[in-house]
């Protein structure tokens, strides 16, 4: 009588606003007595032959989930139960190791030829001079 809105549309309506929130920390298996089928870590063969926005967007994908597992691994600790597959997080921290890797790499391949990049320009000066002074 004196509800102008319907429990079912005030409720819907602020559903559609936190589609995903705490709940991305949360790894849900289909059945209880199973586990999500769980992949390798990456490879630096294959982290270097993607770009550095491949590999931001990888980074911030194993970030997330790096955080879900800390999450789930914190909460069955404070149940005071064995966190049941602990190998995710050894390939999420490997593959993060990786990439770091691989923009190591890049980073002092960089440098190097900014170094061979100088060193040439040197040598191309002393040529110009020695041709001046002859």
């Amino acid at each position: 009588m004196f509800s102008v809105f319907s429990r079912r549309s005030v409720v819907s309506s602020s559903a559609r606003t936190f589609v995903r929130g705490l709940e991305e920390f949360w790894d849900v298996p289909a059945r209880t007595d199973s586990y999500p089928a769980v992949g390798r870590a990456w490879l630096a063969s294959e982290l270097r032959t993607k770009s550095a926005s491949d590999l931001q967007s990888l980074w911030a994908l194993l970030l997330k989930e790096k955080n879900l597992l800390f999450t789930q691994r914190e909460h069955v600790h404070m149940l005071g139960r064995r966190w049941v597959n602990p190998s995710r997080w050894d390939k999420v921290k490997l593959s993060m190791n990786r990439i770091q890797q691989v923009l190591s790499e890049r980073r002092i391949e960089r440098a190097n030829s900014k170094v061979a990049g100088l060193a040439e320009v040197e040598v191309t000066q002393q040529a110009k001079q020695n041709e001046i002074h002859q």
